[in-house]
């Protein structure tokens, strides 16, 4: 696994391997889906309850009506950023991809990766108590941890 995030004057230079690379461009088309399956248990992780007192299910219900379709729009128009970004990435040579980042693009992708560690720690049973069980799927526990590990090393880099 090659990535590596590299700050520069006008953003980020970000560059994946070819193979990484298309794992990444399919997480968009996945989460766009969830986005829009409110029966799923995951969307719930990522888009909480705003009021957690019961007595507050009329002010619940307002908030679903006027602000929860403009959360789920800008996840929306997030995923189209990342996607128009991801597109534009050209040869790094050695199998590797590269595309230059702008703040907009940075912040689309951050929020892309969050998302997608966080329904995959939903389906995982991973919450702020727990670690991956034993018995998960190898292959999801590989996707989890690299999710993770391209969050931080961006998040890393923005800080550096």
């Amino acid at each position: 696994m090659t990535a590596n995030f590299e700050r520069h004057s006008d953003g980020v230079r970000f560059t994946l391997g070819d193979a990484e690379w298309k794992l990444l461009l399919e997480l968009p088309a996945q989460l766009h889906e969830l986005y829009h399956d409110s029966e799923d248990e995951a969307y719930n992780r990522i888009f909480p309850r705003a009021y957690l007192d019961p007595t507050e299910e009329n002010a619940e219900l307002q908030w679903l009506e006027f602000v929860h379709p403009s959360l789920v729009q800008q996840r929306l128009d997030a995923l189209g950023l990342v996607v128009s970004t991801l597109e534009q990435a050209s040869g790094a040579g050695r199998g590797l991809k590269a595309v230059d980042l702008d703040e907009d693009s940075v912040a689309a992708l951050l929020g892309v990766l969050n998302d997608a560690r966080l329904i995959l720690g939903n389906r995982l049973g991973i919450n702020e108590d727990s670690e991956i069980a034993s018995a998960v799927d190898p292959g999801a526990q590989a996707a989890y941890n690299w999710l993770s590990y391209l969050e931080g090393d961006l998040l890393e880099t923005l800080l550096g």
